[in-house]
């Protein structure tokens, strides 16, 4: 049986308002993109394939999961996933069918396509000089209304006409390479390897200094607790067991302790050895801890929630109270997001600031000099014309790349951006490092800057960087 995005099967399935597109791992439904997992667009992809027949849960397992031992209650988890975005309620069959005790079966009817549907090309390429809502991005640059910064004034610009007539029966490879091109930001194919395979959320990874291992925290046990997932043995080992919640685990320098949030005894900042046992409190408050390079300090927010304009605080594990970051760096942002530079120890910050846009500081601790990193103009123009949002973000060891969490068109991937590291200007990118159409979260980087790790709805994934 052959399942999976490979070359062999046809280039499209057309059943309904929706259209697979098996090989970039893309689910449309009326010429709009379809969130979905990947697990659950392989399971799509191979009920299409053999809509002939029952596909049996051993086959699915088989298939998707081949050197892991999954349980039936994973692919019937994903199968669900699959009718929930099909629109399926409980009680209807109207693609799926489940054969009790055996597996299931695509009923619907089904057309295989060779060529990229016209709706589908409209969607990812506007017809030429067809005016579109914008808001002004970084330095004056424009953006789509619908994925632009929080707070800014609406403008209008129109598309640069990028494609012929011909191209609209083209495939849509080539569709999809002009309109990258046009952003200058053409995703390469990423293999993935999925790490985590618990039942519930997994999320928040954090890489062992060794990379070995990977922290996270996991509903595995019904409660969110931080486990530890070793890449060469499936079976993760519990690290907390509080019954209330922890999360957000980050792993010391050093590879002896990890630092996580918890909700117990009124909430605050814990840090328990890599192996486990006693939990010790370092802050009453605080989220996302992340320890310094030298692992004397950790740094946290304020806040839980991605953005807005938290506080930001460093503690040391000598009993002293918490202190703010340097007001002179943090003043007048919003939309924090803060990353310590693993190469020298610094502190970086991404944030707005006003009608000014967005900017990037990097600045020792607790004094010293604030360096604003310069965007190049063919950066700027490549996140406006992307369309894109960056989040969250983590320095290379090296200093030579930074790693966002990005959003263009309503999906969050990771994003690589090339910087100078003697003056840490922006000088390259966005490169697109994931393609799928799930939300790619929780970004975190290996010590040796080879492997980037993060939390997909699926679980945690890994794949190797690949070089500039």
């Amino acid at each position: 049986m052959t399942t999976g995005f490979t070359p062999s099967g046809p280039r499209w399935f057309r059943f309904g308002p929706y259209l697979l597109d098996p090989r970039r791992r893309l689910l449309w439904r009326d010429g709009n993109l379809v969130p979905l997992t990947t697990k659950a667009l392989e399971i799509l992809d191979a009920l299409l394939q053999h809509r002939d027949r029952v596909v049996t849960k051993e086959e699915l397992l088989a298939q998707l999961w081949p050197d892991t031992a999954v349980g039936e209650n994973t692919l019937t988890r994903h199968v669900s996933t699959l009718r929930k975005a099909l629109d399926e309620r409980p009680g209807q069959h109207h693609y799926i069918v489940t054969i009790p005790g055996h597996g299931y079966q695509f009923v619907s009817d089904a057309t295989d396509l060779d060529e990229c549907p016209p709706e589908v090309l409209h969607a990812i390429s506007p017809p030429v000089d067809h005016p579109v809502d914008a808001t002004p991005g970084l330095n004056g640059a424009s953006m789509p209304a619908e994925t632009a910064q929080p707070g800014r004034t609406a403008g209008r610009r129109r598309l640069v006409p990028a494609l012929a007539v011909g191209v609209a029966t083209a495939g849509l490879a080539l569709v999809l390479t002009i309109t990258m091109r046009r952003a200058q930001v053409t995703p390469a194919h990423r293999v993935l390897r999925q790490v985590t395979f618990d039942s519930g959320l997994q999320q928040e990874p954090s890489w062992s200094p060794d990379g070995q291992s990977v922290a996270y925290a996991s509903e595995r046990s019904g409660n969110s607790n931080i486990w530890i997932q070793t890449l060469a043995d499936p079976n993760p080992v519990r690290i907390t067991s509080a019954s209330e919640r922890d999360s957000q685990p980050d792993w010391s320098p050093d590879g002896r302790s990890l630092v996580f949030r918890s909700e117990r005894d009124a909430g605050g900042l814990f840090v328990v050895a890599a192996h486990g046992g006693d939990e010790r409190r370092i802050a009453s408050f605080g989220y996302w801890p992340r320890w310094s390079p030298d692992g004397s300090l950790v740094l946290f927010s304020s806040s839980g929630h991605e953005g807005g304009t938290p506080k930001m605080y460093v503690v040391g594990l000598d009993g002293r109270p918490p202190q703010p970051v340097r007001a002179d760096m943090v003043s007048g942002l919003g939309a924090l997001h803060v990353a310590w530079k693993p190469d020298d120890g610094r502190l970086s910050i991404w944030g707005r600031r006003g009608k000014d846009g967005w900017t990037f500081l990097t600045a020792p601790v607790p004094r010293g000099p604030v360096v604003t990193s310069v965007i190049s103009p063919e950066v700027e123009r490549r996140i406006a014309a992307a369309g894109l949002t960056l989040g969250r973000f983590r320095w290379s060891p090296s200093g030579r790349h930074l790693f966002f969490e990005g959003q263009c068109q309503r999906v969050r991937n990771l994003w690589r951006v090339t910087v100078d590291p003697a003056s840490l200007d922006w000088i390259g990118g966005p490169e697109r490092m994931t393609t799928g159409t799930s939300e790619d979260t929780d970004l975190a980087v290996s010590a040796d800057g080879t492997r980037l790790a993060f939390a997909q709805p699926d679980g945690v994934a890994v794949f190797t960087i690949p070089s500039p």
